[in-house]
């Protein structure tokens, strides 16, 4: 949700990344450029994405930012592929006509377009981060309507293919939430066991983390602690 720290956030963990690979960070920015505010604290190079963007599009974004031989790219926000100008449900909307008002047929493209940036996300081993807005959602339980937490504006189908994710509250300065009583938010956090000992509950996201698991990744014997005192 907004005011939670998912730039800055990124951008930190990026930042520690950069210690152990070598390059530029570079940031993908679908907000018109509000990710500049940042440059002064964390130097990045910038790749803005206007106008309407089909799914696809985003990937070839990203090979582009991969022409320059970065430590880590960011794409501030990845929502945009699903609600954005030109972006999947647009896109949906847009083809129905074309398909004689066939609203499922009209499907076609811009799966096939999710499809492609899926697949080829998953072959880019350059370090990757993504923010995605989000939104609290209900759910009916019996007769009762209940509140199951934030959710992020994106397709599980992107959301489960990332090794790990979390959620920043409103105003949580960049501390995420690993456990949640909330089923929704339970659902979509994943910490794996692999990254779980260079995470330190209560600590926000920071440049010790991108560190950590960019040596983890890399192969190097890692301290526990550098996420924190009790990281391990």
């Amino acid at each position: 949700p907004p005011g939670g720290g998912k730039t800055l956030s990124a951008l930190k963990l990026a930042a520690g990344i950069q210690r152990v690979r070598p390059g530029p960070i570079v940031l993908i920015d679908t907000e018109g450029g509000r990710s500049r505010k940042y440059a002064s604290m964390i130097p990045f190079e910038i790749i803005l994405i206007e106008g309407p963007t089909k799914p696809h599009e985003y990937l070839e974004a990203i090979k582009a930012a991969l022409a320059r031989n970065p430590a880590a790219i960011i794409v501030d926000s990845l929502s945009d592929e699903h609600e954005g100008e030109g972006g999947y449900l647009e896109w949906h909307d847009e083809m129905v006509p074309l398909f004689s008002n066939n609203a499922w047929a009209a499907w076609g493209p811009p799966k096939a377009s999710r499809k492609k940036l899926i697949s080829g996300v998953l072959k880019i081993k350059t370090p990757l981060i993504f923010t995605f807005r989000a939104r609290e959602k209900t759910a009916q339980e019996g007769k009762k309507i209940v509140n199951i937490g934030w959710q992020p504006v994106a397709p599980l189908e992107i959301v489960h293919t990332l090794d790990l994710t979390c959620i920043l509250p409103p105003k949580a300065d960049g501390v995420p939430v690993w456990k949640s009583d909330k089923a929704g938010e339970d659902f979509i956090i994943k910490l794996p066991n692999y990254l779980a000992p260079y995470i330190q509950d209560g600590m926000a996201l920071n440049e010790d983390m991108g560190e950590a698991f960019a040596r983890w990744a890399k192969g190097d014997t890692v301290d526990h602690t550098a996420a924190g005192p009790e990281a391990a």
